[in-house]
This record gives C-alpha cells, structure tokens and sequence, in this order.
C-alpha cells in the first residue's frame, strides 16, 4: 500500500522534521478532498447525476500528491477515478469512489501511525 523506499529517500534528503511536516499537510488535504468526493458520491447517490469535472481536478490532485509520498495504491485508485471522470464513466464514477474512499482512508491510517509521537 505504501512504499517505504520513497519514505525513505524523502525523509534522507529533507530531513525527518521537514517530511513531518509534509505529511501533516498532505494528510490534511487528502481528508478535505475525501470529504468533497464523499459529498460528490452522496449527490450522486440522490440525485443520479455526477460532477465529473469536480471529480476529476479532486483525484488527478489526490493521485499526484499521494505519489510523490509513496502512497501508491491510493495513487493508483486516483488514477482510475480521475480517467473515469474525464470519461463521463458514471458508474464507474460511482464505484472508484467509494474504492479511493476506503484506500485513503487506510492511507490515512498509516500516515497518521507514522505521525504520532514515538516512545
């Protein structure tokens, strides 16, 4: 899910603190940017119609950024969605959504483990 050679090699050219701080401003924009695709998918759900432009500006951001700190399955799960939505793939749509959902989440999990003060 997560690829500790880019950990590793960012935290070695910047320095823990540095990569620290990186993270927390990372894993707050994947937790504002989930909120608005977890708010596109309710949209989507009651009304049966997608901003597919929302949709993908959110994931061809959530898939660059989690890249670049070794978040490669969430990465990959944004990719899928992002071509979705440049598609009009509804359903597909639908589906990565709920799928980026539930890997960012877990994403978020990790890092979160990785913040917390040890000892």
């Amino acid at each position: 899910m997560i690829d500790e050679t880019i950990l590793n090699e960012l935290t070695s050219m910047l320095g823990e603190e540095s990569i620290q701080r990186m993270l927390i401003v990372y894993t707050t924009e994947v937790e504002e940017r989930l909120q608005v695709l977890t708010q596109v998918l309710q949209a989507a759900e009651s009304a049966n119609a997608v901003d597919f432009a929302e949709v993908e500006i959110q994931a061809h951001t959530l898939k660059s950024s989690s890249a670049s700190f070794g978040a490669i399955e969430f990465s990959s799960q944004a990719e899928i969605l992002e071509h979705a939505a440049k598609a009009h793939d509804f359903s597909t749509v639908i589906e990565q959504l709920r799928v980026v959902n539930d890997v960012g989440t877990k994403t978020l999990s990790f890092y979160s483990q990785r913040l917390a003060p040890q000892g």
